[in-house]
Order: structure tokens, then C-alpha cells, then sequence
């Protein structure tokens, strides 16, 4: 049920499973889950990359030493 889509509290309502460590004892997780977690981990970060890259478009990006602040409050 989990890798189906539905909630993991919704599936231990509908499997009978009263404790979580009962239905953690039956929710096996093979090679197959980790990779398939790990793709969206990276899809992930792909996404939020892009995202940021165009949020900074159009933006110029400075660097602001010590000195250039001093004068700057002067």
C-alpha cells in the first residue's frame, strides 16, 4: 500500500496494524525503494537548482569588502 501512494496511518488502519512496530516489521524495504528514493532525492535537487538559477537571472552579483562598508556608513 505504501508504494501505491497511500498514507503510511491510513495504511495501518486498513491492514489492522495497532502498533508501528508491528506494521514497520511487515513494510520491507528492498534495493529497488532506496534506488527509486534516491532519484527523487536527485530530481530533487536538480529542480531546486534550476529554481534558483532563475531566480538570480537578471541579478548582478556583488561582493562587498570591509573598507567599501566603512565608506559606505561614513
Amino acid at each position: 500500500m505504501i508504494r501505491a501512494g497511500i498514507p503510511e496511518r491510513v495504511a495501518m488502519k486498513i491492514s489492522g496494524h495497532n502498533t508501528r512496530s508491528v506494521f514497520d516489521r511487515y513494510n520491507i524495504v528492498n534495493e529497488n525503494d532506496l534506488r527509486m528514493a534516491s532519484e527523487k532525492v536527485f530530481e530533487m535537487h536538480q529542480e531546486t537548482s534550476k529554481n534558483l538559477k532563475e531566480a538570480q537571472n537578471g541579478y548582478k552579483t556583488v561582493t562587498v569588502n570591509k573598507s567599501e562598508r566603512k565608506q559606505a556608513n561614513a
